[in-house]
């Protein structure tokens, strides 16, 4: 409100990927006429939703239909007109916790009792929408959104968003991990990490292996020549780290895959976005744990071939490539969620003013039928 001289009225939340919880669910509906009808279809898709099996603390906000069947076909994406007598669906649905969203309304409701939260979007949502292409979706493809303190991974294939998860971490680990080793406060670990990290060893120049970075400490017990630590020390705290989560993203990748019973091909590889993207080298860490745990595991999968893409929200125009969100430019890495959110919002506004446009006309027609019939009756 301070920043653009404005009074927000409403918002788009974004909900993180380590409070969500994906399930997927079947749901079925009785064609009555014999020809699948909007009506069925929609029947089945609210059936799915009331199977799906959730805690008193959560509620849905996402139901992604996966695909449907007939009694005579398999993998169906659209069964409007189709001949069948029972439709069946198979739908993502997306859950989050109450509490979670009952917090971030209370920290709105003390900015001001004005806002009205219009839609929840999963974060992991919002920045595929910003970064990903269709042809990415089409063949298969990661995306790894990484922020300061979570971390949402989606899974595509054939279009569609097969699996979704994520956790309590991010760049936040990283300083955390930085200031333990070094004995140094978050905030200069921080510092050190933003102006000087790398994510691969590397990538240091020869002439910068033994340098040492120099900082200031408010520690009244650490000596003023202990006050630095090398290039290679920090990069080998950040490379661990980010190591350790790729790893663990790979391996809960693979258990959906065999648990599934699904042959994961991932033809556009994986995407990177989110503020911890930027850190230089990120993209060899992730090359090098998916050749030792994914490859290894299936050696149908060409090692040559894995793709890492570090992405910046696409299709900006008219201008808006050079517009910023707290003092940097919206093509960023940690922009990806903003501008997904905030492209939700449209549509959402774009979706009301059609519905009020139809409505209005209705009512038009309506008066229109009733002067109709009541000059027809009495003349």
């Amino acid at each position: 409100n301070k920043n653009f001289s404005m009074n927000v009225q409403h918002c788009i939340v974004g909900i993180p990927g380590c409070f969500i919880k994906s399930q997927m669910q079947e749901g079925t509906a009785t064609v009555q006429s014999g020809y699948v009808t909007i009506r069925d279809r929609n029947l089945a898709i609210e059936n799915a939703r009331a199977g799906t099996n959730l805690g008193e603390d959560e509620e849905i906000i996402h139901t992604l239909p996966q695909n449907y069947h007939t009694q005579t076909s398999e993998e169906v994406i659209n069964p409007i007109g189709q001949y069948a007598k029972r439709l069946t669906v198979e739908a993502q649905i997306i859950s989050c916790k109450r509490g979670h969203v009952a917090n971030l309304n209370n920290v709105l409701s003390s900015v001001s009792s004005d806002i009205q939260v219009d839609s929840k979007i999963y974060n992991g949502i919002a920045a595929a929408d910003a970064v990903l292409t269709e042809s990415e979706k089409e063949i298969g493809v990661s995306l790894i959104d990484i922020g300061g303190g979570t971390v949402s991974v989606n899974v595509y294939d054939n279009k569609r968003m097969i699996f979704s998860f994520g956790f309590p971490s991010g760049g936040d680990g990283i300083t955390q991990q930085i200031a333990k080793n070094m004995g140094i406060s978050l905030d200069m670990a921080e510092q050190l990490k933003v102006q000087f990290g790398l994510a691969d060893p590397g990538l240091i120049p020869q002439d910068k292996q033994n340098v040492r970075l120099k900082f200031k400490q408010s520690s009244m017990y650490q000596r003023d020549d202990d006050n630095s630590i090398s290039y290679s020390q920090l990069s080998i705290i950040i490379h661990e780290e980010l190591k350790q989560l790729f790893q663990r993203i790979i391996y809960t990748i693979s258990d959906f895959a065999s648990s599934n019973g699904k042959s994961l091909n991932l033809g556009a590889g994986f995407v990177l976005t989110g503020g911890v993207a930027n850190t230089v080298g990120i993209e060899y860490v992730l090359e090098e744990v998916v050749r030792e745990l994914y490859v290894s595991q299936d050696s149908a999968y060409p090692m040559n071939k894995i793709k890492v893409r570090i992405a910046q929200p696409l299709g900006l125009v008219g201008g808006q490539e050079n517009s910023s969100i707290g003092g940097s430019s919206l093509l960023s890495p940690d922009k990806a969620v903003a501008v997904g959110l905030l492209r939700s919002g449209r549509s959402l506004i774009e979706e009301k003013i059609f519905y009020e446009n139809n409505s209005e006309k209705q009512k038009k027609k309506s008066i229109i039928r009733s002067i109709r019939d009541w000059i027809s009756h009495e003349f």
